[in-house]
């Protein structure tokens, strides 16, 4: 018989001494993201945000950069795409941040018409998970 199959298996999992950025800043992750449903009008009623809206409000975009430092302090990020590519769009970062909280995000291609011309776009649909992990 072999020793190892008789001996009880030890618990090789390292245990953290201090806490993660998402317990120890739950806080600020939280009015974060409720800077950002303001911003883009999410709501109970309204979880929909148009790609064509986002790219000609530039008052949207300010916002958001506006609050990358306090983004970098709270969230643990430096894997987001939105920080690894120089040219991403400041949308990424918002999925990223909507993510991170526990939303999910739905997208789908669609046309729409506005001033009477017709453009494609992207739809995005942003709802909390209600399922916990």
């Amino acid at each position: 018989m072999e020793l190892n199959k008789l001996l009880p298996k030890k618990n090789n999992k390292i245990t953290r001494n201090r806490p993660s950025k998402k317990e120890y800043y739950k806080e600020e992750q939280n009015t974060i993201v409720q800077k950002l449903n303001d911003i883009f009008n999410i709501n109970g009623s309204n979880n929909v945000v148009y790609l064509c809206d986002i790219e000609e409000n530039k008052e949207m975009e300010s916002k958001v950069i506006d609050m990358i430092d306090s983004v970098k302090l709270t969230f643990s990020c430096s894997k987001w795409g939105y920080f690894r590519n120089d040219n991403s769009h400041y949308f990424s970062l918002v999925k990223s941040i909507y993510k991170n909280a526990g939303y999910n995000i739905f997208s789908k291609a669609i046309d729409v018409t506005r001033n009477d011309e017709r453009i494609r776009t992207t739809k995005y649909i942003i709802a909390k998970n209600i399922i916990k992990e």
